[in-house]
């Protein structure tokens, strides 16, 4: 996709595979287009939470009626399998989302943020990500791998109000393919 005209409308679908016994399925999941009404992911069983680097705290966001964030990472699972239909307007260029670092002193994912591609298309950042894969939290330490559309990713901050880039662009050193 090839989008740079302002106040498009779209729909952006996503196939979510719902849990069952053991597998849990959990998605970092991204809303690609601009206020998305959040009950395009409130279908059937379903849990969806974001993430406060502020308290360390995974915060459930089942009763929230507002609209989704293109820019926040949300913890997505649902009972049953799902097609997630996002609609509103895409998002024509760059954009930055900033992280905060406020150095808590937590045992776990102090400095980290989920955030989301806001793209319908695959976007790159400006530093090392963490991606969900199979249920597992994973590092890629490279930045000409492509976050897909609908995707969430765990970054950490580096100094207070630290910035994160999402670009459409592929860095001009990578000889990756995108799959």
């Amino acid at each position: 996709m090839i989008h740079s005209t302002a106040n498009v409308a779209a729909t952006v679908e996503k196939d979510i595979e719902g849990y069952s016994g053991e597998q849990d399925n959990f998605y970092f999941l991204a809303s690609p287009v601009a206020s998305c009404d959040a009950s395009c992911v409130k279908t059937g069983t379903y849990d969806l939470f974001s993430y406060d680097e502020l308290t360390h705290y995974w915060i459930n966001q089942k009763n929230v009626n507002d609209n989704l964030s293109s820019t926040i990472g949300y913890l997505y699972a649902n009972s049953s399998d799902q097609t997630l239909s996002f609609s509103g307007t895409l998002i024509p260029s760059e954009d930055d989302v900033t992280i905060s670092n406020l150095s808590h002193q937590a045992d776990v994912l102090n400095g980290f943020n989920l955030v989301g591609n806001p793209f319908a298309c695959h976007a790159y950042i400006n530093q090392d990500f963490y991606i969900l894969d199979n249920g597992k939290v994973i590092l890629n330490e490279t930045q000409d791998y492509p976050i897909k559309p609908c995707e969430a990713v765990f970054v950490k901050a580096t100094e207070e109000s630290h910035s994160v880039t999402f670009s459409k662009s592929m860095p001009l050193k990578s000889n990756r393919s995108i799959d």
